[in-house]
């Protein structure tokens, strides 16, 4: 029997490469020798692995050019397996990342040196760093004034949570790539990771959302949170 383990994100953007990994394919030892792989990319046709004798080689690196919703299909022998695996490809603009790898260059030039196999961005490290902000703002209590939870697209202006996202993804980022402790990239994890606190707190001082929903900034729609004391 032949069990399909998809090494894949939920969500890449248009001209980023994806990396179609099928290599941790659970084969019991009662199966026939796989001599032939073949994947379906984007449901149109199959196209064979290069070496299907080596598992370490079922992987595909394909991109796709168009917003859409992709089932990608795996046969092994000729005969498809399932279950399929859908991921939705996004445009940019769609993605609304509040960061792009552009911004961690002034910081660490030679950032993409350190991307992961299979990796041409660090899309999905912005889109992570994108959730622990919307998280961060909903959890003090920023909602919309209907009271359902903020949403990416209601921050007014990205630049406003720019600089807070990139020192988050470049904390991410270190953080992935340290392996003992103490070393160069705990150290730069922490510094990043500082000062994107920083930059929260600024952000919190000028951040303009779209609370009712109406694409326009309103007076009533601009937040202040800094702390103050009164006294009676």
């Amino acid at each position: 029997m032949i069990f399909v383990n998809m090494d894949l994100d939920s969500k890449y953007q248009t001209n980023e490469k994806v990396r179609l990994d099928f290599s941790k394919t659970l084969v019991t030892v009662d199966n026939d020798p796989i001599t032939l792989v073949e994947v379906q990319p984007d449901g149109g046709d199959w196209i064979a692995i290069a070496n299907p004798a080596k598992q370490s080689g079922w992987v595909l690196d394909w991109q796709y050019t168009i917003a859409q919703s992709v089932d990608i299909n795996i046969k092994f022998n000729g005969v498809q397996v399932t279950p399929s695996k859908t991921i939705e490809i996004v445009t940019p603009e769609t993605d609304m990342l509040y960061s792009t790898d552009a911004d961690l260059f002034a910081l660490e030039p030679d950032i993409t040196k350190w991307l992961p196999t299979g990796r041409s961005t660090w899309s999905y490290v912005h889109r992570k760093a994108q959730d622990k902000i919307i998280f961060e703002l909903n959890k003090s209590r920023i909602y919309n004034m209907d009271g359902t939870p903020l949403l990416k697209s209601q921050i007014l202006d990205k630049d406003e949570v720019k600089e807070w996202s990139v020192y988050l993804v470049l904390s991410l980022i270190f953080k992935g790539i340290s392996n003992q402790v103490d070393d160069v990239f705990e150290a730069k994890a922490k510094y990043y990771e500082s000062k994107a606190k920083e930059a929260k707190e600024y952000c919190f001082n000028v951040l303009r959302v779209d609370a009712n929903k109406d694409a326009v900034t309103d007076v009533n729609e601009v937040y202040s949170f800094r702390s103050s004391v009164m006294v009676r």
